[in-house]
Formats: structure tokens, C-alpha cells, sequence
């Protein structure tokens, strides 16, 4: 998913408040960072990751 500023702006919002009830590797034996899954206690989760693409950063925002 490819998004702008400006509508990364609502996304990054819409987590303001919210509680971090658990957090993950995107692979377990991945130390690296590659990717990190937020999980929030009202059952949304927000997922960032990096492609190893010239420093492309990706995420997903699943909400209820």
C-alpha cells in the first residue's frame, strides 16, 4: 500500500490514545526489525515493515 503525507496524517490520528496492549516480530526469528506489528487493546493492530527498497518504508493499519 503506497499512501502521501497527507493521508498518513488521519492514519497516524486515528492511533493517538490508543493502548499498546502487545507487540511482535513480523518474523519471529527476524532481530533485525525488519517489521513490527503493533496490537492495541480495542483489537486494531498497525503494521510496519521496511522492503529493501532504497529505504521504503511500509505500513497497514487494520482497524475494527
Amino acid at each position: 500500500m503506497e499512501m502521501e503525507n497527507e493521508e498518513l496524517i488521519p492514519l497516524l490520528n486515528a492511533l493517538v490514545g490508543k493502548t499498546i496492549a502487545a507487540w511482535e516480530f513480523e518474523n519471529e526469528d527476524d532481530y533485525a526489525g525488519n517489521g513490527i506489528y503493533l496490537h492495541f487493546t480495542d483489537g486494531t493492530t498497525f503494521h510496519v515493515s521496511e522492503n529493501q527498497t532504497g529505504g521504503e518504508v511500509v505500513y497497514g493499519f487494520e482497524g475494527r
